[in-house]
């Protein structure tokens, strides 16, 4: 999602960052880096995706659906 969906949204459900920001006890300005996407922090995206009552994979896609990463050990699991 968009940044200004995600703004759009939480207006909808009738929740505000600063909101977020009280309930699980970080900054406002954090809330908005994150939904602004500036930032990074799971904790902030369920949070944020908890509120629109949306999966944390529709709202933040590129953070959460990502393929997995290639294995870098060269031993071969026992």
């Amino acid at each position: 999602m968009t940044p200004n969906k995600i703004q759009f949204e939480l207006k909808e459900h009738g929740s505000t960052q600063r909101a977020i920001a009280l309930k699980i006890g970080v900054s406002e300005a954090h809330v908005s880096d994150i939904v602004l996407k500036k930032r990074i922090s799971d904790r902030v995206m369920r949070a944020v995706a908890d509120a629109i009552g949306k999966p944390i994979q529709t709202v933040f896609p590129e953070y959460y659906n990502a393929p997995a990463k290639r294995r870098t050990s060269k031993v071969s699991p026992v």
